[in-house]
């Protein structure tokens, strides 16, 4: 992360721009920023699960100690363009949004009706849906809980294997209700269908199952939360640059004033939590003239508080 603070501050008669150079023999490209590292070295890798077993399929594996990775992330990309944490169900290409879903067991009651004692921390999987996973905490849960209009994102704390119910290790706004939509990430045993990836975060090491040849591409995963940050930071102006590959926010701005970001690219980074813009508390700071897309989260989020 490139941290900017006080210090770095222009004035309103001469503001610190920050703005892309432009190779007059190649006019067409940015400056891009990313906020992760490349992962070299694939090998073909012995890893196998039950539905590999019975498949062509080869799953690929790269050594990340040597890039002194050791904690937990939940992207990488091929060649640019965001890969699948392995899952369950699989994703459909062909009904990326309606396919590819697993739903709470039960009978749907309606849904503005309050139910007492309703725990909000739970969800419950149809018998066709219980999984032999071997470490269960291992998984996240993406689920559109109660109301079918946004999600959560929740880590497992763990399954009752006799009852088929998920306890997550924190409570949602809102119940999972009989019916609703949910996805799991990050099981090892869900490894198995091409551009699906999982990381043994231990062992140091990555595991792709990747969609086409690796010859020749680039793999990247994110090593920061946020690329650029400013902090009470005033007349700053951020122009033409392309930020990528970050766990959390491209930039982030907190109690700044005076900060223009113009004329920029921001693109596939971010998860459930993440933006690709965002601005906490300060006055006066402007977003505009820039291209915001496949971002884990908001695009452009804005908090004031109160």
């Amino acid at each position: 992360t490139v941290e900017f603070t006080k210090d770095d501050s222009g004035t309103e008669a001469a503001p610190l721009v920050i703005k892309a150079w432009r190779d007059p023999k190649n006019p067409a490209d940015w400056p891009k920023l990313v906020g992760g590292v490349v992962v070299p070295d694939w090998k073909k890798s012995d890893f196998t699960n039950k539905a590999l077993a019975s498949s062509d399929l080869q799953v690929y594996e790269a050594d990340l100690k040597p890039l002194g990775i050791e904690r937990k992330f939940r992207q990488i990309y091929l060649d640019g363009a965001r890969q699948i944490w392995a899952r369950y169900p699989d994703f459909d290409a062909a009904l990326p949004y309606s396919g590819g879903w697993a739903y709470v067991e039960g009978e749907r009651p309606p849904m503005y009706k309050d139910i007492d004692g309703e725990r909000t921390d739970t969800v419950v999987l149809r018998e066709k849906d219980q999984r032999d996973w071997s470490r269960p905490t291992d998984g996240e849960v993406c689920i559109f809980p109660r109301y079918n209009w946004w999600n959560r994102i929740e880590k497992i704390k763990e399954i009752d294997p006799a009852t088929r119910t998920i306890t997550l290790e924190r409570n949602m706004p809102y119940a999972a209700r009989p019916e609703d939509r949910y996805a799991i990430f990050g099981m090892k045993e869900e490894l198995d269908a091409p551009g699906e990836w999982h990381q043994d975060v231990e062992g140091q090491k990555l595991y792709f199952l990747p969609p086409k040849s690796l010859d020749g591409t680039v793999v990247t995963v994110p090593t920061v939360d946020v690329i650029l940050n400013f902090r009470n930071v005033t007349n700053v102006v951020l122009r033409g640059l392309e930020l990528t590959c970050a766990e959390a926010r491209a930039i982030q701005l907190t109690d700044c004033e005076q900060v223009a970001i113009e004329k920029s690219l921001v693109h596939d980074l971010g998860y459930f939590s993440g933006a690709g813009i965002s601005i906490r508390n300060g006055r006066d700071c402007t977003v505009r003239g820039c291209d915001l897309w496949n971002l884990g989260g908001h695009g452009v989020e804005v908090y004031a508080g109160d």
